[in-house]
């Protein structure tokens, strides 16, 4: 899938920012003069419905908050160099480092989902396996809580959201689709568990003694 890439981006900066207080004058000049060096360089600006809050730089899906510290949002790899540029022609800050936080990607949730079956689909199954491994057949583990540890293992980040966790995202949609095809392989084994709220689910991996009587049981319904 050749989608583009953006890195999750901090340009750090130097402004006289100090503790949450910044005088007004000194904020001021520090967002007029990112304003224009953006600008100049063909961004666009989106300003804060607040007052008092941080405008918004853009250039196609790159944005980037602007804030007396840092300025920081998906960027797309094309546009570091330019970026960090602008920052070093400063005067009211001085531009510090890029700090990067791996790489989100520009899809729509069912590309999402593509994309998880193309990375995932020949490796998924061990990594079921051993998320529900226990050491005895009459233990088990808690099937939601295996699960949502898988599927934020898998999740990655997009500009439709960096990190929104529910039951319709791509990613869950993706493992409770690949754990019903392992329950129904007989590879993984549910059960449950009477609590005072009521039943938890349980699941545990399949045994070699289980596996081979679900094969059996498969070749005499063929």
């Amino acid at each position: 899938m050749d989608t583009p890439i953006y890195i999750d981006t901090y340009f750090r900066v130097e402004s006289g920012y100090d503790g949450g207080r910044m005088p007004e004058e000194k904020a001021g000049r520090f967002f007029d003069e990112v304003k224009r060096l953006f600008t100049e360089t063909g961004f666009s600006i989106k300003e804060n419905k607040y007052k008092d809050g941080c405008p918004e730089v853009y250039l196609g899906k790159t944005c980037l908050y602007c804030h007396p510290q840092s300025l920081s949002g998906p960027v797309l790899k094309e546009h570091m160099e330019l970026i960090e540029k602008i920052l070093a022609q400063g005067t009211t800050f001085r531009y510090l480092r890029t700090d990067t936080y791996g790489e989100i990607l520009d899809l729509t949730e069912e590309e999402e989902l593509a994309y998880y079956h193309k990375t995932h689909d020949m490796t998924i199954g061990g990594v079921f396996l051993d998320a529900f491994r226990t050491k005895r057949r009459n233990l088990y583990k808690s099937r939601e809580q295996v699960l949502e540890i898988l599927v934020e293992k898998l999740r990655v980040k997009t500009l439709r959201g960096k990190s929104v966790y529910s039951n319709t995202s791509p990613a869950y949609r993706y493992i409770r689709e690949m754990y019903g095809k392992m329950v129904s392989e007989g590879r993984l084994v549910e059960g449950c568990k009477q609590t005072a709220s009521g039943k938890l689910p349980l699941c545990r991996t399949a045994t070699g003694r289980e596996l081979k009587m679900k094969r059996r049981e498969d070749d005499r319904t063929e």
